[in-house]
């Protein structure tokens, strides 16, 4: 897995991601990020404050461990999830490897 994740040779600019609900691992500054998908359903989008839907947005997980180390006031945050609304772009991405059946 890691040796797929690092082949940076098959990471493909964010203009060409898919807007279907597809999911996929994104990739800024050269590492492994998350995995995203682009959500556009209104049932789905988060709302402003003033109650208004959020505009589509990539959706997702951020990855945080050895591969992509986060930290918080210097201090390692250990390897966790953290689900977030929007990406900002530039980014790159490649689908997700094959499961095994």
């Amino acid at each position: 897995m890691n040796e797929w994740l690092g082949d940076l040779d098959q990471w493909q600019p964010h203009t060409t991601a898919p807007k279907d609900g597809t999911h996929i691992i994104v990739s800024q500054k050269g590492g492994p990020l998350g995995v995203f998908h682009w959500e556009d359903r209104e049932d789905f989008l988060l709302t402003s404050r003033s109650g208004k839907p959020m505009p589509p947005a990539w959706v997702g997980v951020y990855f945080i461990s050895e591969l992509a180390p986060m930290t918080q006031g210097g201090i390692p945050r250990g390897e966790r999830f953290i689900g977030a609304h929007g990406l900002d772009e530039p980014f790159q991405w490649k689908p997700l490897p094959a499961t095994e059946t």
